[in-house]
Order: structure tokens, then sequence, then C-alpha cells
């Protein structure tokens, strides 16, 4: 009995700090004995058939889904050749070492070794013999905590006996067997940005690692994220279709919150549920656990992607939307309209925003200067309506509402970033050999991905639009030619950081005065078109006095005055050219009568000019639009045709012309593309 007693310590010592004590499955199950030996003098067995039944529990190591510490306790009843027919009866006490793998779903085998002492009883004596038993086993899962047994095993008690050992049972998991077979590696989370709330729905806050710590195959493993009062309801984040026993994954964490967390004005802690769902063997599960999760407050922004900006520039707020209309319109009713539009209505935007009295006001607890360089570090950015209301802002707050106004009136905008600084740039839809042709210096102009764009330095909100144009063009040179500078459409920051939907109080905002805002935004029209025409100007009266034969120069200087609406210096200029027998000052001259709705006029100078370049795709051009306006549709339809077959591209472009459109088509054809003209300043 003392050593049995000494087996149980033995057994206790192993088991308990390597599995725990409450993590193991137990076994239950009859037993054959078919027995090999001893033998007697004459060579005859002493045993002959025996059976029983035993207990075994089975404690697997920590870290680890292969090894197992085993308990054994069980009974035999064997019979004997004995004449008196007695019987031997056993007690077996042992402990032992499993492993086991599964090699199918639900199917798991595995080898074993014990040892210990059997309590041997025969004709009412009684005695110990030392036990090795090796074996091999299998398991069929009926549920998680629940499978057959079946065990083969070669039985040696020293020197009393030896045999085979046929078992087959049930065994149940019991303690932590019976629960969870996950474990919760880590967990990483937050903090959460109110601006960027559509952000997460699609790009992750965080990421959990999750294990299988059990033996049996997790299935439809599922992980959830809920957030009171910021979500209408749990967000599914991820799923896994397997994952086997002591595998790990790690799995994004997404957040679908409602516009309620843009109500955060402090920064503040809320209470983040993660469940896990998933399948073992048909048994489904869920575990929950609590994550504290930091939520910033909603002007909150830190700088490690500088298109996150993107998010508070909301152009579809009503008082942006009204008041960047209101000022459109007044742009397109005011000032020299031969101006490109865009670029007279972002004007426009930009001296309406000195006239409202906007300035530029550095707060040194929110500088990009010093933020930028620190990606984790927070700014505190206004929304458009925000900077409205106070009147003021920085860099990047006066970049975010010049680029809301803008996109509020379909003017595509980016943001320019050179070190330290972040500032604005519009598109004019215009190719870069256009843009050349129109704009005296083109370094002022940003090239890029074959867009042009305008940069503007919208800190120099009160200086007016062509000093902040010539500071932001300057800016951009210089940082270029380092490799320093970055350009970012809003139209493909959107995409990863889309606007949100952002309500101030009803707040009045004041409109800027109209008649001051007109004043100021021709005088500042007027000031461009002469800065951009006296230097061209000049140049081109010089050539003329040196070669006053040449047409091609006064088509030039027509040209140039009528690309900036002067339409009346532009004349003289073409009349001079079409009395040196230029086509082009033909064409050029039937282009201005028909911009000036002298269409008959506009007639004779285009068919002066078909006797002299029959051929000419602008000529062919004019003479359909002609036709067209004086109503003469069949003529019309004769030059299209031509013109289709000389320059489709341009034909296409004036598809309103061709007599297969239909009415309703021509009706709404672009009014831009109907009263544009394709000047030439050669023949």
């Amino acid at each position: 009995m003392e050593k049995a007693k000494v087996v149980l310590i033995v057994l206790a010592v192993i088991a308990s700090p390597a599995t725990g004590a409450l993590d193991f499955d137990l076994a239950i199950s009859p037993l054959l004995d078919l027995p090999f030996g001893p033998h007697a003098a004459n060579e005859e067995r002493l045993y002959t058939i025996g059976a029983g039944g035993q207990l075994v529990g089975d404690f697997p190591l920590r870290n680890s889904s292969l090894f197992s510490v085993r308990g054994l306790l069980g009974f035999d009843l064997i019979d004997t050749n004995s004449l008196e027919s007695k019987s031997l009866f056993l007690v077996t006490l042992g402990a032992g070492l499993s492993a086991s793998v599964m090699v199918a779903p639900r199917v798991a085998v595995g080898l074993f070794v014990d040892s210990g002492y059997g309590l041997a009883v025969y004709r009412g004596a009684m005695g110990s013999s030392l036990l090795i038993q090796p074996g091999a086993e299998a398991s069929i899962v009926v549920k998680p905590s629940f499978s057959l047994d079946f065990s083969v095993a070669y039985r040696r008690y020293v020197p009393l006996y030896s045999g085979m050992v046929i078992t087959a049972g049930t065994s149940f998991g019991l303690g932590s067997r019976s629960k969870a077979d996950i474990e919760i590696e880590s967990i990483q989370i937050g903090p959460v940005f109110p601006v960027l709330h559509t952000y997460y729905n699609e790009h992750p806050l965080g990421n959990i690692q999750i294990t299988n710590s059990g033996s049996d195959q997790i299935t439809n493993l599922s992980v959830f994220l809920f957030v009171k009062q910021y979500m209408d309801q749990a967000k599914r984040c991820a799923s896994v279709d397997q994952l086997g026993a002591g595998e790990s994954v790690t799995l994004p964490l997404y957040g679908l919150f409602n516009d309620s967390i843009l109500s955060v004005t402090e920064g503040t802690q809320a209470a983040a549920e993660i469940a896990i769902e998933y399948t073992v063997l048909d048994d489904n599960r869920r575990t929950q656990l609590a994550e504290t999760l930091t939520i910033h407050n909603r002007n909150a922004m830190d700088w490690d992607d500088d298109r996150k900006a993107a998010s508070f520039v909301t152009p579809r707020d009503p008082v942006i939307l009204q008041f960047a209309k209101q000022v459109a319109g007044l742009s397109r009713a005011y000032g020299n309209r031969a101006v490109n539009q865009i670029f007279r209505q972002a004007l426009a935007v930009f001296e309406s925003l000195s006239v409202y009295g906007m300035n530029y006001v550095v707060d040194p607890n929110s500088s990009y200067v010093e933020l930028s360089t620190t990606e984790s570090a927070l700014d505190y950015l206004q929304f458009p309506i925000q900077s409205l209301m106070y009147r003021a802002g920085d860099c990047d707050d006066l970049s975010i509402l010049y680029a809301a106004l803008l996109e509020a009136i379909a003017i595509d905008t980016a943001f320019v970033t050179v070190p330290g600084h972040i500032y604005i740039a519009f598109s004019l839809k215009m190719s870069p050999e256009a843009a050349r042709k129109t704009f005296s210096e083109a370094d002022d102009l940003i090239i890029h991905e074959g867009s042009v764009w305008i940069p503007l330095e919208v800190t120099m909100v009160q200086r007016g639009f062509l000093d902040a144009w010539k500071q932001g063009a300057k800016m951009w040179r210089e940082y270029d030619r380092q490799g320093e500078t970055a350009i970012f459409p809003l139209s493909t920051s959107w995409e990863y950081y889309p606007p949100v939907g952002f309500r101030q109080s009803d707040s009045l905002i004041t409109l800027p005065e109209e008649g001051v805002l007109i004043d100021k935004y021709t005088q500042a029209l007027t000031e461009y078109v002469m800065a951009e025409l006296e230097p061209r100007v000049a140049e081109l009266e010089s050539r003329i006095q040196t070669d006053k034969e040449d047409p091609r120069l006064y088509n030039k200087l027509g040209v140039l005055y009528a690309r900036f609406g002067l339409l009346e210096q532009a004349e003289q200029q073409f009349l001079k050219a079409a009395s040196l027998s230029s086509s082009s000052g033909l064409i050029n001259l039937g282009n201005l009568y028909l911009i000036q709705k002298d269409n008959k006029r506009a007639l004779s100078m285009f068919s002066q000019a078909y006797a002299l370049s029959p051929s000419n795709s602008r000529l062919l051009l004019g003479l359909a639009k002609t036709h067209y306006e004086l109503g003469d549709h069949g003529a019309a339809r004769e030059f299209y045709e031509k013109l289709k077959q000389d320059n489709p591209v341009i034909a296409e472009r004036h598809g309103y012309l061709d007599s297969s459109t239909e009415k309703s088509e021509r009706r709404a054809w672009d009014l831009s593309i109907r009263e544009s003209v394709l000047w030439g300043e050669e023949d």
C-alpha cells in the first residue's frame, strides 16, 4: 500500500503544475484480458481469460496539443486453470504519458505508456507487482466533451502476469475541457478619430490574435466588435473557415460607427465589446470580452497620412453650397468672360473670403509646421463651417475651407505639401499644351499626371489671388527641385478618407456683400488680364515693327487679344492679316463675328477663306456652325461630314452638329462647346 501512495503522489506532482487541476478528460471503459503468461511447469498457461474495467484521467500538458499525462485506476478478474477454479483479482494504479494527433476532424489516434503497481488477491493472499503497459488508442469525437474510445495495450505485471488488454468505452471532458478551446494572445485597438468613422468600416482600427488551444478543429470562427452609443449594431470584422488545433490567426477589427461619434468634443473612452463565435464539432460557442477604446475629439487628426485632411472637406454642407454657388454665379455674370471659366470662379471664391473677413491665424498648439514632422502628434483641424464661423484658421484650416468651396461648384482641388506646410491647388481641366498657350508664365503652373493645377498660398487670403498664386508657385518650384513636394487630389483622397456629414449648430453665416465682392473680383481679374497681356503684346508689336508684311504676327496678336476678350483690338489685327491674303486671318474674323452673333458676316469670311484653304479643319468647323446657326442644316451637315473625314477628334467634340444626333441631345449639348471657337495663329 505504501508503494501505491507513492505512485499517487508522483502522479499529482506531475499532473498539477503541467496541466491545471480542472483541465482533463475522464475515460470509463470495460476491458478484456487476453493472458500470455506465465506458464506452469507443464507449459500450460496459468490464466485463461479475464475482464474488468478502468478509469483513465487524461491531463493535457500546457502549451502542447500533442502530449498528455495519464492517470490509471482499474480492476481485473482473470480466470485460472486451477482445478479449484479460483480467479485472480487485480487492482491497478498507474501513471503515464500519451501522445495523440487528429487524423480527421473527428478522429484521433495515439500511443501511450503507463507504469505503476498492481495489487493482486489470489486464494485469500495479497501481493503487489510492478506494472509496465505500452499501447495504442483511438478516439471518435462525438461532441467536444464526449467521445468513444478504443485501445489495445500490452500489460506486464512483473513477474506475476502478462497479456493483452482491449478496451472500448467513453470519455468525458471535465472542467475547462468542456469550455471554449481558444486563447486570446493579444488585442490592439484604437484610438479612434471621429472624422474617420466611415473609414473604419473598411480599414482596421486594430487586430486580435486568437489561438486554438484545444485538441479539436475550430470551424466558422467570426469576430464582432461593438461600441455602445457609437454603433447601431455589432460589426462582423472577420471570419475564418477552419482553425486547427494549436494554430493561431491574427484578425482585423473594423468599426461601423454612426454619426453620433461626431458629437465628441473632448477626448473620451468607451467600452468596446469583442465577441468571438465559433463551432467545435457541431457545438456552437461564444466568448466575449471588453476592451477600453480611446476616442479623440471630432476635430483631432494626426499627420501619418496627409490625405486624411480630405475627410474635413465637406462640399455638400448647405452653408458651403450656398456660399460657393452665390459667388460662382457672380463670376459668370461679371468680368471678362473670355478668361477660362474655372479660373474666374476660383479667383472669385478666393476674393470672396477676403471680403468676408477671413484671416490667417497661427495656432501655436496646433501648427502643421511642428506636428507634420511627428506622425503620432495630434492636430486640431476645423471643418469649413467652423472656419466661416470663426472667420480665421491656420494653413490647413484655410486650405480645407477653400477646397470645400471649390468642390461645391465642381472644381477639382488638391492638397499640396512641402516641408512644414500644406496649401491648395485647383485643376483648370486644360491640357498642358493649351495651358502653356494661355498663361505666359508656365512655371507658375503645376503639371501633374497630365493635369494642369494652379497652386494657391491660401494663408495670403488678405493679399489677393494673384499674390497667393505667385507664392504657391514659388514654393512648389523651390521644393520640387529637391524632390520634396507632393500633391493629393481630393477625388482620390476621398476614396480612402471620404468627407463626413458634419453639421454645426444653425449659426447664421452672413454672405459677402455683393457689390463689394463684384468690385474686388473684377479688379483682380483685370489685373490678371493686363499682367498677361502687356509683355506679350509689347513683344509682338516689336516683331511687327521689324516685319510688317508677316500675317502670322498679326494673327498671333489678334488671337492674344481675342483669348482675353478684347474683341475690338482682335478684329483690327485679323483684318490686317486678311489684307495680306491670310486664310487664318479670314477664319479668325469669321470666328469673331460668330461669337458676336453676326452670322451672315461670319459666313462671308468663312466663304472667302474656303476659296484659299478648303481643307482647313477650323474652317470646316466654322462653316458647319455658321450654317447651323442660320438654320441651313443641309449645308451644316455637308461641312460636318467633311470635318469628320478631316479631323474626327474635333468633329466628335462638336457632335451636336451631327444630323444623326437626337434633337433632345443637341439641345442639352454643353453650351460652352457650342460657343467655343478654334483660333488659328498660322496659315
